[in-house]
């Protein structure tokens, strides 16, 4: 095939990556996103809103499982099996067009999201923690307006800003296999921190009679009834994978053996994931139990400080130095994720565009973060998560749908745009966007909408693949081009 969309042709040129085990490659990779802040301080919130953190275990169960089995497995055998990458896997489905659009171009977009809500949650934590170690006051804490534009405090932004240049940098200077490596020690220290603040506020837990419905209630907030809590675990924990679970294809590539693939899974993702979900609903409960006018302030709190969720508990429920250390240690885990993220939406958008380098991407990508710092839009992350569930789990319902026709075996890719993978895709995003318009349109609260979207868009997308190919609306199979040698250059080191 001689004319193969830029981002396919970079990743076929690039060496295959040295297969190792799912010790270092899998297990640490998945198990990074269980202690990432912009997820857990939703999860903590929903508790804050009075679940019973039984409840928010319950549904973490089958939301695992179906991250694993429809989100993640069929792309990583896929992967495994052909031995090649997101965009040549995507392809077989959406056609290199479609793969080159919607994995490729909005793949980048959704990073820089990413990269947004990781450095808004660093910024956050980093100065909820100075402030409990007394090293910033409040004053120093609030926000400014440009005009009819509110904007956050100048410190934050400031802070932003520096990390932002830290993060940039360190992806220009091929410093990402040093993160890499880093986190491959530092995740589990983070989610034995998360372990931690269940711990120190297990006291406000074991309480006699507590109940964290009857302690929001007291504090005057509307409590969240079971069912609806629990379809927004489900709907927080497919939308945060959705694209994760896509590159299961890249790392698929990178183990030894099938073994490797599911004991990577079990670890990182059921293992740690299971974990979490225990440990944060318990650390937000204990911490309502403990004080939850402290995790509930109705006025006076810092502006930073979001009533309710995960970092509120440790601020509240544990405060002091500890707590302050705590935050910060979660905060510095988030920059991790903020590196690979910006290293993705660079290398997208150079790489499909042809005209401005990476160092140029890299760049834009961090204004438009600071942006969305700014402005308060980055810290809004149920929003920003439901819209890459909405992009991203259509493409693994087509991805579900090949792997049981072909047995997990990656038959080839398609030329130009799979009608049949197209449609799947749309149908898929425009369920998954539910959610998204009832908040533009409607106004309505997390819990009161559509839930949980991302696995409606996966069942509608896979159906109707499944439908159209058996309709005959594929176009026909090509076999995989190998890249010309000259092309061949190192490979990027993902996270």
């Amino acid at each position: 095939m001689s004319d193969i969309p830029p981002i396919l042709r970079d990743e076929l040129s690039r060496p295959a990556p040295e297969r190792r085990g799912w010790r270092w490659t899998i297990a640490p990779a998945y198990a990074s996103l269980f202690i990432w802040i912009p997820l857990l301080d939703p999860v903590g919130g929903l508790v804050g809103r009075g679940a019973e953190p039984f409840v928010v275990f319950l549904a973490a169960i089958p939301a695992l499982l179906a991250c694993v089995f429809l989100l993640y497995y069929p792309a990583a055998i896929l992967g495994f099996q052909s031995g090649r990458g997101i965009a040549a896997v995507t392809s077989a489905t959406l056609g290199t067009t479609g793969s080159e659009w919607i994995v490729g171009v909005l793949g980048g977009l959704g990073g820089l999201l990413v990269y947004a809500m990781s450095i808004d949650s660093a910024v956050r934590l980093t100065m909820l923690g100075l402030m409990l170690c007394g090293l910033v006051g409040p004053a120093s804490l609030q926000g400014w307006s440009v005009g009819p534009v509110n904007l956050g405090p100048p410190i934050s932004i400031l802070t932003a800003a520096f990390w932002i240049y830290v993060t940039g940098t360190a992806i220009l200077l091929r410093l990402a296999s040093v993160v890499r490596a880093m986190m491959q020690v530092y995740t589990p220290v983070a989610i034995a921190l998360v372990g931690v603040t269940a711990l120190l506020t297990f006291r406000g837990l074991v309480r006699a009679r507590f109940d964290p419905h009857a302690a929001v209630m007291a504090m005057g907030v509307e409590p969240a009834s079971p069912v609806a809590a629990g379809l927004l675990v489900a709907q927080l924990l497919g939308c945060a994978f959705a694209f994760s679970g896509l590159l299961g294809a890249d790392w698929g590539r990178s183990v030894r053996d099938r073994l490797d693939l599911l004991h990577g899974a079990r670890i990182g993702i059921l293992g740690a994931g299971w974990f979490a979900m225990i440990a944060v609903p318990a650390a937000v409960a204990g911490a309502l139990g403990t004080d939850a006018a402290a995790v509930l302030p109705p006025k006076g709190a810092p502006p930073l400080l979001v009533p309710g969720t995960y970092h509120a508990a440790i601020y509240g429920g544990i405060g002091g130095t500890v707590g302050g250390a705590i935050l910060m240690l979660l905060g510095l885990a988030t920059l991790a994720p903020a590196c690979y993220a910006i290293w993705l939406f660079g290398q997208r958008l150079a790489h499909h565009s042809g005209v401005l380098r990476l160092s140029t991407w890299t760049w834009i990508g961090g204004a438009l973060a600071l942006a969305l710092i700014a402005t308060g839009f980055a810290g809004d992350s149920i929003f920003l998560l439901e819209i890459l569930g909405a992009l991203f789990t259509p493409v693994a319902g087509t991805l579900f749908v090949e792997m049981i026709r072909s047995g997990g075996e990656l038959r080839g890719i398609r030329p130009g745009i799979n009608p049949a993978g197209l449609v799947a895709w749309i149908i898929g995003l425009a369920v998954g966007l539910i959610p998204t318009g009832q908040a533009l349109f409607l106004g309505e609260g997390h819990l009161g909408r559509l839930q949980p979207a991302c696995f409606l868009a996966f069942a509608a997308a896979a159906a109707t693949y499944a439908i159209l190919s058996a309709a005959g609306w594929e176009a026909p199979l090509a076999a995989i081009p190998d890249a010309p040698a000259e092309e061949a250059r190192p490979p990027a080191a993902p996270l």
